[in-house]
Parts: structure tokens; sequence; C-alpha cells
């Protein structure tokens, strides 16, 4: 397998770190935490509105 030139090895520098995997920023972390926080807060508004609202009845 031959090996990479110097020039081509720069060129994937700007897309990969020393490990070989792709580098993760804060900003993807945490709007994949706020993303969750988001969801749980309009889960739970869900619930609410139901509990204050008419309950269906269920009949088998």
């Amino acid at each position: 397998m031959p090996r990479m030139s110097k020039k081509r090895k720069q060129e994937w520098a700007l897309f990969l770190n020393e490990k070989i995997a792709l580098p993760t920023t804060d900003f993807v972390e945490n709007a994949v935490i706020s993303a969750s926080r988001a969801s749980v807060i309009s889960w739970y508004t869900a619930l609410n509105i139901y509990r204050k609202g008419e309950k269906l009845n269920e009949t088998d």
C-alpha cells in the first residue's frame, strides 16, 4: 500500500484528528443536550394540558 504524500496528509488533517476520528465541538454536544431538554419540557407540558382537559373514557 503506498504511503500518503505530505500534501495529502495536510489535506486530510483538516478533517481528521490524529486518532482518525471526526473531531467534535462543544457546540454539537450542547445542541444535543438542549434538544433533549426541550423535548422533555414539551412532554411535561403536554401531560399537564391533558390532565387539565377532559379525559377520554377508554372502553374495551
